[in-house]
Formats: C-alpha cells, structure tokens, sequence
C-alpha cells in the first residue's frame, strides 16, 4: 500500500536546492571567480533574536514564558549566511546565498541546565545591492521543538507543530553609522492554523571605531520590533547595546553588551505566552 503520510517539508528544500544546482551549472562553467563573492552577506538587525554568528545570551527573566517561572535561562544561538553564487557583479551585485540557523533556551536555575526548546531555519536568499539600498528576497524552512529535559519536568506539555515553509522580503537603507531594515513575511505552509502574515523594522548604530586599551573598539546599539498575523498582530520589542572588539574584518572580532526584550515570546514553542528578560549578550562574528 502506498504511504499514506504527506512527503516530509525537508525534502522540499534538497528538492530546490538541487534544481537551483542544476540550472546554474552551465552559468557557472569555468567561471570559479563567481562562487563565493566578496560582497557583504545579508544580516538581520544587531538586536533581532535570531542573531547572526555565534550569541550566547544569560538572562533574567522577569514575565516566563514557560513553566519554569521566573529564573535565570541561557540562550544560545549559532546562524550565518554565506553567498554562495553571484549571479550579477560590478556595483549592483545580485547574490545567492544559503542561510542555516539554531536557537536553543536553557534553564539555568535547573541542576541538569534542562532543555526548554529549540528553533531550526535553513533556507536561501537572493540579494541585490544598489548604493545605499540593499533588498533581499528569503525562502526557508522552519521547524521548532520542545526540549527532552523539558517534557520530562513538565509531562503535560504539548508541542507546538510550528514546522514549515515561508518567504520573507527584507528592505535595508544604510547611510553612515546608521542602517535601517524593513520586512514583510508570509507562511506558505504551516502545520498550525494560524494567520500565516507578519512584519519586521530594525534599526543598528555602529559607532566610529577608537581604541579601548590598546584593541580596536566601537559602540554598537539596535532595536528591533516585529507582529504577525499568529498572535493579532501585537508588536515585540528588542535592543541591545554595547561594545564591538576587534579589527574590522567580519571575522576577526566580537561584540559585548546588555539586552532586554519586551512582548511574545521569541522562542516558536510559546508564541503566544508573554515574555520580558533582560541580560548579557556575547555575540562572535562568523
């Protein structure tokens, strides 16, 4: 008998990353110097909770957002973008790149640092840069979990099915130490019935780079706000502000600070629940 359970959302992507190798390979044939451009990778807004590089998070949760109450948690978090085709160069380069990413939450105050959740995104982008405008167009997969440790503290804890696919456009205006980002998204599948819209703004400073004893320094600080349809469209608010360490290669330094969140939970497992924290942040560029 044939199986009867739908073919599995991952199979998606292997799908269209294989037909996107397949209609690129003839463009790409004896032009190496097209893979991997040097041009800046797309990012989300320095105070977005899904962080680009490597971020560990300690944070005071003032309003839980799951059944550990009031506590201290650790967030962790390892996401980048890479491109990995330019499909147009000279000064308004076009891109294609492969995006993966993975939040994990953690109890600190549990004696085995229990699991809470976990969030997966893998996925590609295509960017065209223009001047002091970039915009980018973003189809990835989602999936998201409930901790092991979770589940055995708390045994009537039901997941939420948050799994599937969705296209994001992302508007950025850079101009000085100062860059502005916008986004519409949209769920093109969703396990949940929920309302599959949503929005995003972020804003970054990067300061002029000084000198603090004696290693390359600057001030950075962002904010960063989005709503979706899933929860009427009530905002979240997120800043981050404090130093970036090291030279100015992407690769070659790391950024300290404080963070503090206010709204719905950034974690898929309890989007609807409140949540408020503020902490530390160490984020390490990738």
């Amino acid at each position: 008998m044939p199986d009867p359970r739908p073919a599995h959302p991952h199979r998606r992507i292997v799908w269209i990353a294989a037909l996107a190798a397949l209609a690129l390979h003839g463009t790409l044939a004896g032009q190496g110097e097209r893979l991997f451009p040097a041009v800046p990778d797309f990012e989300f807004p320095l105070a977005s909770p899904r962080g680009n590089g490597l971020v560990g998070r300690v944070i005071q949760v003032a309003r839980p957002d799951n059944a550990f109450g009031k506590e201290t948690e650790g967030d962790v978090s390892i996401g980048e973008g890479f491109g990995l085709i330019a499909l147009r160069r000279g000064p308004r380069p076009l891109t294609l790149g492969f995006a993966v990413a993975v939040t994990g939450r953690f109890s600190l105050d549990d004696p085995k640092s229990a699991l809470i959740s976990n969030d997966w995104r893998v996925g590609f982008d295509l960017t065209h840069r223009r001047a002091a405008w970039d915009v980018t167009l973003q189809y990835f997969h989602e999936s998201s979990h409930l901790g092991d440790e979770y589940l055995e503290r708390f045994p009537g804890s039901v997941r939420q099915d948050w799994t599937g696919e969705s296209v994001a456009l992302w508007v950025g205006w850079s101009q000085g130490a100062f860059r502005l980002t916008a986004a519409g998204t949209y769920m093109l599948t969703q396990s949940l019935p929920i309302a599959r819209g949503g929005a995003a703004v972020g804003g970054d400073y990067r300061g002029p780079t000084g000198r603090l004893a004696g290693i390359p320094a600057r001030i950075q600080a962002g904010f960063y706000a989005d709503a979706y349809g899933a929860t009427a469209w009530r905002i979240s608010g997120s800043a981050v502000a404090g130093l970036r360490l090291g030279g100015d290669r992407p690769t070659r330094g790391f950024f300290v600070g404080l963070t503090a969140h206010r709204g719905l939970s950034t974690q898929r497992q309890f989007f609807r629940s409140d949540s408020r924290f503020y902490g530390l942040e160490i984020r390490f560029d990738l």
